[in-house]
C-alpha cells in the first residue's frame, strides 16, 4: 500500500497548475485510506446481479471514482471526509465456476489517480430452501437442491441426529435422513447443514433441519373447500369422498374436510370408515370463525387446525375454489382496467361473464381470496412439507405459481385451463391418492382418472398436470439460458397455445413458448429435457371449455401441461414482480 502512495506523491509533486503557476496540494500517505470493507485490497461480491459490499474510506481532498465496468459505485464522488461509505454493486450474474475479477476500483484525488482495490465476484450458488422438514420416523428423507456450476461441500455438526449426503444420481441434490424417531410432543430442531463452495468457503448457506413428531398416522388428507359460491358442488364433492371411503380404502390415514357456511363461519368434519356400519361416516369435529380479508395468517391457522385435529407423519392438501393462477388478488391498475374493458369483474368472481358455465378461481368473492404468497407462508410456517397439493381450481398449472410453491410441497396437481364447476371426481381419484391403506399414492393414476371422467361428460373439458417441484430450480436455470439466447426473428405469440379464450390472452403453453421463441436449439432441448423431469403427467381432452372464445370449446393443438404469462403486456409489471421472472432474467 505504501508503494501506491509514494507513486501518488511523486506524480503530484511533478505537476504544477499552468494557470497562475499555483502548486497543487501534495498527496501524502495519509491523504486517502480504506477504513473497512476490503481484505488484501480486494472487494468480494456474491454471484448474483445486484449483490453489494460497502467500503468505508477517508480522504483529505475532493475525490471521484473513475469509470467502472461490471460494477457500479454509490456515491461516485465526494468532498474531504473522515469517513464515507461507498457501496459497490455487481451489474451482472457470475454464472461461471470460478471467482472472476470484475475490474479495478480507481479513485482520483484532484489530478492524481489512486489505484488500490480490485473487485471480484464469487461463482453463483443458490440453495432452494433455508429449512428442510423431516417426518417423525427414523429413516425419513427429504432433499435440498443446490444450483451452481462449481463444486460445493456440505458439513454439519458431529452428533447430529441426521445425515446429509450428496446424491450422485440427482444433480445438485443433498439427501437429508433422520436417524431417530421423534417421540416427543413437539417439532424439534436436529441441527444445521452448511453448504459452501469448495474454492470459496466464504460463499455459504445454512439450512436448518427440523423433524416432526412421530404420530404413527401415515397421512392426513386435508380438504379446504373455500368460500360459499360453489357450495352446491362442494356438497357433491363431499358425497363423492364419502362414496370412495365407504370402500374402506383409507386404513390408518385420516381425512378432514373444511366447509364454509358464510364468509366468516366454517366447520371441520372428519370422514372415516366405520367397520360396524360398513360405510363412511361424516362427523363434525370443530366450528371456526374467520376474519376478513383472507391472508397468510388465516391460511396458517386453517392448516394448524387440521394438524391439531389429525397429526400425522405426512400431509396432503386439496384446495377447492375458484382460481386465477399466479395473478395477484389485487392486480395493478392496468390489470383492473383491462378486466373492466373486457367486461369482466376486477374484484368478485374472477373472469366469469354472465351466462357462462360455472368454473373455479382462487378464493371466492373479495375479500375471501388468497394470494399464492399467503398459501406458501401459511403452509411453511406450520413446519410441514406436503406430499402433494391438488388445486381443484382454474388455471393453477402455472409456472409462476408452481415456482413460488416449490418449497412447500413435493408435487402439485393442477389444471392449466378452467376446471368445470363439478371439480375433480373424488370417488374415482381417491383410490389412487389413498393406495395401500393410505400409505402410498399414485398421482399419475389420479390425473388419468380425472381426464377419463370428463371425456364422457356433457362438457368434455379437462386438462391436468403432475408437477414435481424438486426440479423447478434447475428449470429456472434452463429458462435463464433461453432468455439469454437469441430470439427467433419470426416469433409470433399468437402461434402459441393459449388456455383461455380471452381476446387478450393471459396463459400460454410454456413449452411451446420456449420452442417457438428461442433460436438456440441447444438451449431449447435442454429446457425441454428438464421440463420432462418436472411435469410427469400431461393428460387432456381434445379441447377445453371457455366462454370467451369464438366457440365454447377450444381445440388443444399443443399441450405441455403448464403455462406462462411471458409477453403478456397488460400484466408486465405484475409479472416482473414474480420470483420466476426474477430468477430467470
Amino acid at each position: 500500500m505504501r508503494r501506491f502512495f509514494r507513486e501518488i506523491y511523486a506524480t503530484v509533486v511533478a505537476l504544477l497548475a499552468i494557470t497562475g503557476c499555483v502548486e497543487q496540494p501534495r498527496a501524502e500517505s495519509g491523504d486517502f485510506r480504506v477504513l473497512k470493507g476490503a481484505t488484501n485490497n480486494r472487494i468480494v461480491l456474491d454471484a448474483t446481479k445486484g449483490s453489494w459490499a460497502d467500503i468505508d474510506i477517508a480522504a483529505k481532498h475532493d475525490w471521484e471514482i473513475l469509470d467502472t465496468k461490471g460494477f457500479v459505485c454509490t456515491p461516485s464522488s465526494g468532498s474531504p471526509t473522515e469517513c464515507t461509505t461507498v457501496r459497490v454493486e455487481a451489474l451482472r450474474n457470475n454464472n461461471s465456476v470460478d471467482t472472476v475479477k470484475l475490474g479495478d476500483l480507481h479513485f482520483r484525488l484532484l489530478a492524481t489517480r489512486f489505484v488500490g482495490l480490485t473487485v471480484h465476484q464469487l461463482p453463483r450458488m443458490m440453495v432452494d430452501r433455508d429449512k428442510v422438514v423431516l417426518s417423525g420416523v427414523a429413516g425419513a428423507k427429504n432433499r435440498v437442491y443446490v444450483e451452481t456450476d462449481a463444486e460445493f461441500e456440505i458439513s454439519y455438526s458431529k452428533g447430529a441426529r441426521f445425515t446429509a449426503e450428496v446424491d450422485a444420481d440427482d444433480e445438485g441434490a443433498v439427501v437429508v435422513t433422520a436417524l431417530e424417531d421423534n417421540n416427543g410432543s413437539s417439532i424439534v430442531s436436529l441441527g444445521e447443514i452448511t453448504i459452501a463452495l469448495a474454492d470459496a468457503p466464504s460463499c455459504s448457506t445454512t439450512v436448518e433441519v427440523v423433524q416432526q413428531v412421530n404420530k404413527h398416522t401415515p397421512l392426513t388428507l386435508m380438504f379446504y373447500f373455500l368460500g360459499t359460491s360453489l357450495n352446491t358442488y362442494y356438497n357433491q364433492n363431499v358425497d363423492a369422498i364419502v362414496e370412495a371411503l365407504s370402500n374402506n380404502i383409507q386404513g390408518e390415514a385420516r381425512v378432514l374436510v373444511l366447509k364454509q357456511s358464510s364468509t366468516t363461519d366454517a366447520s371441520i368434519y372428519e370422514l372415516r370408515y366405520d367397520a360396524e356400519q360398513k360405510c363412511c361416516v361424516n362427523e363434525k369435529v370443530k366450528n371456526l370463525s374467520f376474519t376478513t380479508p383472507y391472508d397468510a395468517a388465516l391460511f396458517k391457522r386453517v392448516i394448524s387446525e387440521f394438524i391439531a385435529i389429525a397429526p400425522a407423519n405426512s400431509y396432503a392438501l386439496v384446495v377447492g375454489s375458484h382460481g386465477t393462477g399466479w395473478i395477484p388478488k389485487v392486480p395493478d391498475a392496468t390489470t383492473q382496467r383491462l378486466l373492466r374493458n373486457m367486461g369482466l369483474s376486477d374484484g368478485a368472481l374472477g373472469w366469469r361473464r354472465e351466462g357462462a358455465l360455472q368454473t373455479r378461481h382462487i378464493g371466492d368473492k373479495a375479500p375471501t381470496q388468497y394470494d399464492i404468497a399467503d398459501i406458501v407462508k401459511g403452509i411453511s410456517e406450520n413446519d410441514i412439507e406436503l406430499e402433494y397439493l391438488l388445486f381443484d381450481a382454474c388455471f393453477m398449472s402455472s409456472i409462476e405459481a408452481a415456482y413460488d410453491m416449490r418449497n412447500i410441497t413435493k408435487s402439485i396437481i393442477a389444471s392449466p385451463c378452467e376446471v368445470m364447476g363439478a371439480g375433480f371426481p373424488y370417488a374415482k381419484i381417491l383410490p389412487s391418492l389413498l393406495q395401500n391403506s393410505g400409505t402410498e399414492y399414485d398421482i399419475d393414476g389420479a390425473c388419468k382418472a380425472y381426464v377419463e371422467h370428463y371425456k364422457t361428460a356433457t362438457t368434455p373439458s379437462a386438462c391436468v398436470a403432475h408437477i414435481v417441484t424438486s426440479g423447478l430450480a434447475e428449470l429456472a436455470t434452463k429458462m435463464r439460458a433461453v432468455n439469454g439466447a437469441e430470439r427467433s426473428t419470426d416469433f409470433d405469440i399468437a402461434s402459441v397455445q393459449a388456455y383461455e379464450g380471452l381476446s387478450e390472452h393471459i396463459f400460454y403453453d410454456l413449452e411451446q413458448y420456449v420452442v417457438e421463441s428461442c433460436a438456440d436449439v441447444e438451449a431449447v432441448e435442454a429446457f425441454k429435457a428438464q421440463l420432462a423431469k418436472c411435469v410427469l403427467s400431461r393428460y387432456h381432452t381434445d379441447s377445453f371449455y371457455s366462454v370467451y372464445g369464438p366457440s365454447s370449446m377450444i381445440p388443444i393443438e399443443y399441450y405441455g401441461g403448464i403455462t406462462t404469462s411471458a409477453d403478456v403486456t397488460e400484466y408486465a409489471e405484475d409479472w416482473k414482480n414474480t420470483t420466476w421472472y426474477k430468477d430467470t432474467h
